[in-house]
């Protein structure tokens, strides 16, 4: 009499393969959880790169909320460094390392090899607008500036630490010599001008470094 195959050791490997993905499951958000996924790229993608200073590898990683300093460097090229806060609700993000071309080798390299000029050039217009948008973030009188007026133009720079300050021209004017005190308190007035603009702004006009010309 024909005996039909059992279907317990079909049963048992299903359960087996679900009893794997569930703890493959838990795993992956056990060791995800609260962490924000960076990926990091350096280009050329064979260079030595760093995280806090110990060497990773291009690719992703899951981290806590905290500070981060990546680096890149290259045989003929120079090192590059970028940091980064992750905070609790942090989006994942890309970072993008461009170990800079400071030799004749560096850029014979690069002539060599146009594919990873091609993926520089790319890279550096994504970083352009990644740093603008969190300057913009960070300075939104930025998106108004240069502002003018006819008694005023204000401008802004950046350091390298991406601290900003303003230069102020003033366009009071002097006619004759005896006007002077009238062109001082012209000036007087358009620098409160100034000022308030600035302030309207949600710049801290008595802690933020502002120049003025002429500076009377």
């Amino acid at each position: 009499m024909y005996e039909q195959p059992s279907k317990k050791p079909l049963v048992f490997a299903l359960v087996g393969c679900l009893l794997l993905l569930f703890g493959w499951y838990t795993f992956n958000y056990a060791n995800r959880y609260g962490k924000t996924k960076v990926t990091v790229s350096a280009i050329p993608s064979d260079s030595t790169v760093k995280m806090n200073g110990a060497q990773i590898q291009n690719g992703s990683y899951y981290l806590k909320p905290g500070h981060y300093t990546f680096e890149a460097s290259r045989q003929d090229f120079g090192t590059v460094t970028k940091s980064i806060d992750i905070h609790t609700h942090s989006t994942q993000q890309t970072v993008y390392l461009l170990p800079t071309p400071d030799t004749a080798a560096a850029i014979e390299y690069l002539n060599q090899h146009p594919e990873i000029q091609q993926q520089r050039e790319k890279v550096g217009g994504i970083n352009s607008q990644i740093n603008q948008q969190s300057l913009s973030q960070k300075y939104p009188i930025i998106n108004r500036l240069p502002a003018y007026t006819s008694h005023y133009r204000i401008d802004y720079a950046l350091d390298g630490q991406q601290n900003i300050s303003f230069s102020v021209t003033l366009y009071a004017i002097l006619n004759n010599p005896d006007q002077y005190q009238q062109y001082v308190q012209q000036l007087q007035a358009y620098k409160a001008e100034a000022l308030q603009f600035l302030s309207d702004n949600g710049i801290n006009t008595s802690k933020a470094p502002v120049t003025y010309t002429p500076n009377v």
